[in-house]
């Protein structure tokens, strides 16, 4: 995997040029560092009028997510496309004045709308929607800030009854949360330090008017990429809720040092946390503590339904998630053993191994006769894993190529000529499935070694990403798109997903919105080692080019044959039915497979 290894840098690569921002950032620092991202982003490579007035929609849109706060009149003037050509001319004279003049609109409306929660009661209970529109009239905008105030606290205390001050501390904890959350917009500006605030905000939403995968992150976010990437967090493993006033232990993160201690227990009631009553702290400030640093301590005192009362000193450290990994079991079959695998993720950890590895670990329990390799929760993730995970199906061969902003080329290869599982494979996709995921069903599709079934698509992601939330620690944590992937066959699923052989039952994820489709290019099961210099031409023509893996139609040639044997039958009465079909599709096909 040596040679593999130095092609694999090339994405993360792109961004060593680039003097990235860290996460204190000046205004003057903008114009360069925006420039310098344009560079190597996949598709924009300048700041035009449209960019703007999308960045302008994306800049509101952070201040205002829910519709509660703005009016529809003091948007507009902002996101009119046919001032265009007028906002680019103001920003080439002074790049941020317009964001400057948002920021003050912005402001006022938090003031009005501190007004309009003052007024809030207990019978004032309705339903809250999440808007798609900004309200037209500001008797509109207030009932709506009501309403979805009042949700907020309702979460808070449950039951029709608000007796014993609940509704009155509730209110005060949701109003501090807001408020916190309220005074990041109050302090933007373009002077003191309300700059690094309003930095920050112009850059995530210039970035994120790139394209529809590029965002600048804040620490949760970060936080949840990082931990879905390397399987490693820090802090307790301790997530709590909220009920009837009260909070409490809602889930102890398998693993996690609340974990090993053995002494806690979902559904304790928390009564301090450091001695202070969670009743007097945010979200936020719970979080922060719970997710603490390497060697601190957190003091809980809890209250138990057998356990009593008790107080423990809970250890933050570093730890491996066990959870969201490969998850393997296996079937009899009068066809011999079949392995049921759940890939939900594609990770990559220095410690704690790899979603490949996981996953081959579980096919060296065989041999099975054949694998239903389930892709539904599958997000994605380094595209270099996809590649791994590929390989164990193949002998050696292109999987995925990529090409990037500067149309500098990578084609990644499978370089081992071993491989643990030669018999049919049935992928399991739905409309979720997604980015490296998809690399995996369309390569293995693509070879012949599987059949796709589940929803009628995938989601539609073909657009690498480079991050700095794991290359880069210290810079401000952000992804953006710098290339496209296209499959061994040239075919790539931005847009347009990868379709199922056959459908099934609907899986619970909702069909969702994509962006539009590159074209496919010329396919690389004949690879020429275009990219390959010199010497190491000599050791892939003696170790990789003999053995290619070439395509078959061994198992997708029965593919009507699968279609009509499961037209023929009922739709399993199971708990997951898609998975139940997925199962007795691949039994059909052992079945066709040994005629």
């Amino acid at each position: 995997m040596r040679m593999l290894a130095a092609v694999i840098g090339l994405s993360a690569a792109l961004f060593a040029s680039v003097e990235l921002p860290s996460q204190e950032l000046f205004l003057e620092e903008l114009p360069e560092v925006i420039e310098r991202l344009l560079q190597h982003h996949e598709g924009k490579r300048e700041i035009d009028g449209e960019l703007l007035v999308d960045s302008h929609k994306r800049f509101l849109e952070r201040v205002d997510p829910q519709k509660v706060y703005l009016l529809e009149h003091e948007v507009n003037p902002f996101v009119d496309r046919l001032r265009e050509k007028e906002f680019l001319r103001l920003f080439e004279r002074c790049p941020f004045a317009i964001y400057e003049q948002m920021a003050q609109v912005c402001k006022k409306a938090v003031y009005r709308a501190r007004s309009a929660r003052a007024q809030v009661h207990p019978v004032d209970n309705r339903l809250t929607v999440r808007h798609s529109y900004y309200a037209s009239s500001e008797e509109e905008l207030l009932s709506r800030m009501r309403v979805w105030y009042l949700s907020q606290v309702c979460e808070r205390v449950s039951g029709e009854t608000f007796s014993d001050g609940r509704w009155e501390r509730a209110c005060e904890i949701v109003e501090d949360e807001i408020r916190a959350d309220e005074q990041s917009i109050l302090e933007l500006s373009q002077r003191g330090s309300g700059q690094k605030a309003l930095a920050q905000a112009i850059l995530e939403s210039v970035v994120a008017s790139f394209d529809v995968h590029s965002k600048v992150m804040d620490g949760q976010q970060a936080r949840k990429m990082r931990e879905n990437l390397t399987k490693r967090s820090c802090g307790t493993g301790i997530e709590v809720g909220f009920d009837n006033g009260s909070c409490f232990i809602e889930k102890i993160v398998e693993g996690s040092p609340a974990d090993t201690m053995g002494s806690l227990h979902v559904h304790d009631r928390i009564i301090a946390i450091n001695g202070v009553s969670p009743e007097k702290m945010t979200r936020g400030n719970i979080e922060s503590l719970l997710y603490g640093k390497e060697g601190e301590k957190v003091a809980l005192e809890l209250e138990g339904r057998s356990s009593g009362r008790r107080r423990l000193d809970v250890p933050c450290a570093e730890y491996t998630l066990l959870e969201g990994r490969v998850r393997g079991s296996k079937q009899r079959t009068k066809y011999g053993p079949i392995a049921v695998v759940e890939l939900p993720g594609l990770y990559r950890a220095e410690k704690g191994g790899s979603s490949h590895e996981d996953l081959q670990r579980i096919l060296e329990q065989g041999p099975f006769a054949g694998i239903v390799l389930d892709l539904r929760k599958n997000l994605g993730g380094y595209i270099t894993e996809a590649v791994d995970v590929v390989g164990l199906f193949i002998k050696t061969g292109v999987v995925v190529s990529a090409v990037y902003a500067g149309k500098e080329k990578a084609i990644f290869r499978d370089l081992d000529a071993l491989c643990l599982h030669t018999g049919p494979v049935v992928v399991l996709i739905s409309s979720r499935t997604a980015s490296a995921a998809e690399i995996i069903a369309q390569a293995l599709s693509d070879y012949g070694r599987a059949i796709i079934v589940g929803d009628v698509r995938s989601f539609g992601k073909g657009s690498v990403q480079a991050q700095t939330v794991t290359e880069r620690p210290g810079a401000l944590p952000f992804k953006m798109t710098v290339g496209r992937f296209h499959s061994v066959s040239g075919i790539s699923p931005q847009g347009k997903g990868i379709y199922a052989d056959i459908v099934l039952a609907p899986s619970p994820f909702a069909v969702l919105e994509n962006a539009s489709s590159y074209e496919d290019i010329a396919p690389l099961f004949v690879d020429r080692l275009e990219d390959i210099e010199g010497n190491e031409r000599k050791w892939y023509s003696s170790y990789y080019l003999p053995f290619l893996q070439h395509p078959t139609d061994k198992y997708r040639k029965h593919i009507r044959a699968l279609r009509e044997k499961r037209a023929r039958r009922l739709v399993p009465n199971e708990q997951d039915p898609q998975l139940a079909e997925a199962v007795e599709i691949l039994q059909d096909l052992l079945e066709l497979v040994s005629r």
